[in-house]
């Protein structure tokens, strides 16, 4: 006789962050590499001292995802005028960068084609 284990529904819990514990389905969640070892059915508190004892929540404000969705969040809560001055700057570095470009490549063909 051969058991197969259907993991669909995890338990979360996120007492930093203001996620209540309730379970939910494997496929709405991303893993991450990080990760803490607790005990088997263990309470809040025990999660939230697993949690400054690993220092995972510092690790995870220091990966590029975590700063992907920051930025993201900032961008989200951009006014009119701070979306016209970005696109200004956008204009001004791309300008400079073909600028300079054109620069150098004048320089190079002048000395090749002497």
């Amino acid at each position: 006789m051969q058991l197969s284990f259907f993991f669909e529904k995890i338990l979360i819990d996120g007492p930093t962050t203001g996620v209540r514990r309730h379970s939910i389905n494997l496929k709405r969640v991303s893993l991450t590499n990080f990760s803490i070892k607790i005990p088997h059915s263990c309470g809040t508190a025990t999660v939230v001292k697993a949690l400054n004892a690993s220092d995972v929540i510092s690790k995870w404000k220091e990966s590029a995802w975590s700063k992907k969705l920051e930025l993201r969040k900032t961008r989200e809560n951009l006014t009119d005028f701070d979306r016209f001055k970005l696109m200004i700057l956008r204009k001004r570095v791309c300008f400079l960068y073909f600028f300079f470009l054109f620069i150098n490549l004048n320089f190079f063909f002048k000395i090749i084609f002497k």
